[in-house]
């Protein structure tokens, strides 16, 4: 790897008798190939000095995006694998007799089983599909050779093609009723624009495919590991800018502005093995403040009716300023502060048909989106309810719910984000400490028909009017009208 003591001698040469097997095999593949460059991570970035990482990962979308090829070592296990090792093929092929008497043709041939399927391969057979800053190299760069164990397989933005089925399989474009093609939320075509002619209907329909693509793409990327859990956004971050352009919408460290209605609803898909990150990493109402897999329930009842319940008035990111040498940031307390060198914030109007945004703070993207996140919270204003005002819990290991027994109001199941069996316990006693605050509805109420889904808040120290969001609560039709109709309306800041 490079480091400070030997930037200079790497930049003269480097032999290849100090390289690993891995990188020594991209070395003679790259040339093998007909190109010159090579782009290997540890080799090109100097790995003890946070200043030129700091520089590196902004340019990382760029590197992949315009490169020739990225090579996929799918199974080597480290960089001490070869890619062209043996291949782990666990059967012999059978020799046969072939005789045709239609066209004369006698001779024979060699049958085998059908090799590992696609999906198979890259997403349960390579050591690549769970690490989490591959997500975004993979569907960044144009094209992907992928060196598997049994096989080579081929990737780009026009078709897939493998070395057991040589006939071309078009990648699929993003769109509805696309979900059970080849994963199509990871395929490369997207950064070619669903806003083309014939496949989408309207400008509205481009942006729900993208905004339903991004979320997919975050619930798969949740899935996957990082050494260095701060890296959660950041890795992510030049996918983020790719969909930030093609929204023409600005970025909330994983949420996109105008569509902040339905990505405040994720949800911990194990709350029992979820952890909240063991330092600050994000508000707590965004997805990337927790450790483990999180889903978005709405893409499950995409297509029903949807409505918005709350106001958005404000919502500010604050990212570390990549300038700042010290490394230590102090968050703004009052308005007067607003002027740190540390926290560069804009703010722009926002309309949307997803919800009222009254006014967008945000930070520099620019400057700042492949920083951490030091701070940030969402001012929201909408139907409120303590959860002691329910004079009736139901409890089981896994889940508590409300209802009142004195009004057939209908009963709200809550999800919290960490959660143990002691914990739901304890939820289920003080239930003066959380409330829940109306977020937005799907589905015909009328007929009774529909859900609703609220956020569950807890109040901070300062009170009830800053909160912070443990979990996600669903309710059905019942609660959707008693909650536009009777609960009382509050503005909570949530951080």
């Amino acid at each position: 790897m490079t480091t400070a003591s030997n930037i200079e001698q790497m930049k003269k040469s480097i032999p290849m008798s100090i390289l690993p097997p891995l990188f020594r095999d991209a070395v003679m593949i790259t040339r093998r190939l007909g190109f010159r460059q090579l782009w290997i991570d540890s080799l090109c970035i100097i790995q003890d000095s946070p200043e030129d990482w700091n520089h590196e990962v902004t340019q990382m979308g760029n590197i992949y995006a315009r490169s020739a090829l990225n090579i996929a070592a799918d199974a080597s296990k480290n960089c001490d694998d070869s890619i062209l090792g043996q291949r782990h093929l666990v059967f012999q092929p059978i020799e046969m007799t072939f005789n045709s008497h239609n066209h004369q043709v006698n001779g024979t041939m060699f049958v085998r089983p059908c090799l590992d399927s696609w999906d198979d391969v890259l997403q349960y057979g390579s050591n690549l599909s769970s690490r989490a800053w591959v997500l975004q190299e993979s569907m960044l760069a144009s094209r992907t050779l992928h060196f598997c164990k049994q096989q080579m397989l081929w990737e780009c933005r026009s078709l897939r093609i493998a070395e057991s089925c040589l006939t071309p399989t078009a990648a699929p474009i993003p769109g509805l009723r696309k979900e059970h093609q080849d994963d199509w939320s990871l395929n490369k075509r997207f950064l070619l624009s669903v806003i083309t002619k014939g496949e989408t209907d309207s400008t509205e329909k481009a942006c729900d495919i993208l905004l339903l693509q991004w979320y997919t793409i975050v619930e798969k990327y949740s899935l996957r590991h990082l050494t260095i859990s701060c890296d959660r956004l950041p890795a992510l971050a030049s996918l983020a800018c790719c969909f930030r352009d093609l929204l023409k919408d600005s970025y909330h460290c994983g949420i996109f502005a105008n569509d902040l209605h339905h990505g405040l609803l994720w949800q911990t898909q194990d709350r029992f093995s979820a952890r909240y990150a063991a330092s600050y990493r994000a508000p707590s109402w965004n997805w990337a403040s927790v450790d483990g897999p999180v889903r978005f329930s709405f893409l499950r009842i995409r297509g029903a009716p949807w409505q918005c319940h709350a106001e958005i008035l404000q919502v500010e990111t604050h990212f570390r300023n990549r300038e700042n040498k010290d490394g230590e940031t102090d968050l703004p307390d009052t308005e007067d502060e607003v002027d740190s060198p540390d926290v560069v914030r804009r703010k722009r109007p926002i309309n949307t048909d997803r919800g009222e945004v009254s006014t967008c703070s945000t930070t520099n993207l620019e400057l700042d989106v492949h920083s951490q996140v030091i701070g940030g919270f969402i001012i929201l204003s909408g139907s409120w309810r303590a959860a002691d005002e329910w004079n009736t819990v139901i409890t089981d290991q896994d889940n508590l719910s409300l209802k009142d027994k004195d009004h057939d109001d209908g009963m709200v199941t809550c999800f919290f984000d960490v959660a143990s069996p002691e914990r739901i316990e304890q939820w289920s006693q003080a239930r003066n400490t959380y409330g829940f605050l109306h977020i937005s509805s799907t589905g015909i109420p009328t007929r009774k028909e529909g859900q609703a889904m609220a956020l569950i808040l807890e109040p901070t120290l300062r009170g009830l009017e800053e909160c912070r969001r443990i979990g996600i609560a669903f309710m059905d039709f019942k609660m959707i009208i008693n909650a536009t109709q009777s609960w009382r309306k509050r503005t909570v800041k949530i951080i």
